[in-house]
C-alpha cells in the first residue's frame, strides 16, 4: 500500500471523526437532535469506513464493513426486516471467505516494512500489513489480525536459543514465510478456519515454535 493510499484513507476517517463532532456540537447548542438521527442512520460511519478503506486498496476489510453498515442501514430505513439480517448472516462469512481467496495475494517481491527487534509485534485491525523481520537474535513475536491481512518474511532473521512466535487470527488471514533451515513446531487448532503448514525441514537448524489461533480465516506457513 503506497503513501497515497495512506493518506487517502486517513484523511477520510479524520474528516469523518469532525463530522461526527459537528454534529454533537450542534446538539450541545440544540440545533438538531442528534440522538434521533444516530439511531437511524449510524450505520453511515460503517459504510464510509468501508469506503474509504475500498479507495485505499483495502479491499476485504472495506468490502465487509460496507456490506455490514449497508445491511443495518437498510434493516433502519425498514427497507429489510431485522430478522432477515441475522439469517442471512452465512452471505458474510461466504464473502470473506472468497474476498481472502482471491483477493489476498503474496506480494513477497515487496521488501515491506523491516523490523530489527528481537521481539515484535505486529497488528492489523480492518487492514493489511507486510513485515520482514531481520533480527540476528530473534527471540519471538507476536502477530494479530482482524479482518485484514498480514504477510510476515522471517527469511533474513535468526532464532534465538529459545523463539517463540504466536499467530492470531480473527476473520483474516496470516501468510508467513519461514526459512528452510528452521525446524517449526506448529501448535494449534483452527475453529472454523484453516490452518497450512507448506514448509519443507531439514531437522539439523534451530527449533522454534509457532502457536497458532484461527477463527474464521486462514494461516499459511510456507518457505
Amino acid at each position: 500500500m503506497n503513501n497515497r493510499h495512506r493518506t487517502r484513507g486517513s484523511r477520510g476517517i479524520g474528516l469523518l471523526i469532525a463530522s461526527i463532532g459537528i454534529l454533537f456540537l450542534l446538539d450541545q447548542f440544540q440545533i438538531i437532535r442528534i440522538g434521533s438521527i444516530m439511531r437511524t442512520w449510524w450505520p453511515l460511519i460503517l459504510v464510509v469506513i468501508g469506503a474509504t478503506k475500498l479507495n485505499a486498496g483495502e479491499r476485504s476489510a472495506g468490502l465487509v464493513m460496507l456490506l455490514v453498515g449497508g445491511a443495518f442501514l437498510l434493516a433502519n430505513l425498514d427497507f429489510i426486516a431485522w430478522g432477515n439480517i441475522f439469517s442471512l448472516w452465512p452471505v458474510l462469512l461466504i464473502l470473506i471467505g472468497l474476498s481472502i481467496a482471491f483477493d489476498y495475494r503474496p506480494r513477497f517481491g515487496m521488501s515491506g516494512r523491516e523490523l530489527t527487534e528481537d521481539d515484535f509485534s505486529i497488528k492489523a485491525f480492518f487492514g493489511g500489513a507486510e513485515r520482514r523481520i531481520t533480527s540476528q537474535q530473534l527471540r519471538g513475536g507476536e502477530v494479530v489480525c482482524l479482518f485484514g491481512g498480514v504477510e510476515l518474511d522471517l527469511r533474513d532473521a535468526s532464532p534465538a536459543a529459545e523463539c517463540d512466535i504466536r499467530l492470531s487470527v480473527v476473520f483474516g488471514g496470516i501468510e508467513a514465510r519461514i526459512p528452510t533451515g528452521w525446524q517449526i513446531i506448529v501448535t494449534g487448532t483452527p475453529i472454523l478456519g484453516g490452518l497450512d503448514d507448506q514448509t519443507r525441514q531439514d531437522g539439523k537448524g534451530p527449533v522454534v515454535s509457532i502457536h497458532c489461533s484461527v477463527m474464521f480465516g486462514g494461516i499459511e506457513l510456507r518457505n
